[in-house]
Order: C-alpha cells, then sequence, then structure tokens
C-alpha cells in the first residue's frame, strides 16, 4: 500500500514522510533530560503545515506505524471530525513502535497511540467528533 500512497501523494510531502518512516519510533515534542526539541518533531510540524486533510488521513493507512501516528496526530490537533471513525478502522491496528516522550521511552501498538492521543485532557472525543477543550 505504501506505493500507492506515494504515488497518491504530492512531492512535497514525501521528504517528510520518508524522514518520518525511517525514524522507526514516535518522538514528542521534548526529548530527554534537557527536554529539546528532537529533529523528528521539527519534521511532524513541517508535515502538519504543508498536508491537507485528505493527505493526512491517507497516511494514516501508509505502512509505517510511526508515520501513520504522527499523521493521526496532526488529525486530531486539526479537529477532523471523523475522528473516531479512524480509531474504529485501526481498532486492530496492533503494529509496534517506541514511543519517547520527555525521559521515558516505551513500547505501543497504532491502536492504543490513538486512543491515547484523543483520552488526554485537552481534547474530548463524543461519538465520531473531536473538540479541543478551552482550558
Amino acid at each position: 500500500m505504501e506505493q500507492n500512497i506515494s504515488e497518491i501523494l504530492p512531492v512535497v510531502l514525501s521528504k517528510e514522510v520518508v524522514k518520518i518512516a525511517e525514524s522507526k519510533a514516535y518522538m514528542g515534542s521534548a526529548v530527554g533530560y534537557s527536554q529539546t526539541e528532537p529533529e523528528l518533531w521539527k519534521v511532524y510540524k513541517e508535515l502538519k503545515k504543508k498536508a491537507k486533510i485528505e493527505e493526512l488521513v491517507l497516511l494514516c493507512e501508509h505502512v509505517s506505524p510511526v508515520v501513520r501516528c504522527y499523521a493521526f496526530q496532526a488529525l486530531v490537533e486539526g479537529c477532523y471530525k471523523e475522528t473516531g471513525e479512524l480509531i474504529e478502522l485501526h481498532a486492530d491496528d496492533s503494529a509496534k513502535l517506541d514511543m519517547s516522550l520527555g525521559c521515558l521511552i516505551e513500547g505501543t501498538t497504532v491502536n492504543d497511540f490513538f486512543q491515547s492521543i484523543v483520552s488526554e485532557d485537552s481534547y474530548i472525543l463524543s461519538g465520531n467528533k473531536i473538540t479541543i477543550v478551552e482550558m
């Protein structure tokens, strides 16, 4: 399926998608004891800025579990209305990846990552719609 996705995506996104896919691990916005912004997070921000919603939805089907997770996160942060449907579609997505948040590195699955993103305090999932909660 990656071949088909690569053919459909605009060339402008390919650099970011390849870098994310090569990373083999999800990294949050600040990692390590110094809480520095990793290069991968900068690539993610660039992808999020360039990609259209339809392209991010398509990337949720990418062969790389890391690409799927970053694409989903970008959709959640953009208040994509069919987030619940994507979670249902990926209910059996047990592909494993490492996740680095702060000083912690832990293993997770794509489905667990999707669930964790929408269960954070700043988001509310109601049916298949997601909204950001004002704090």
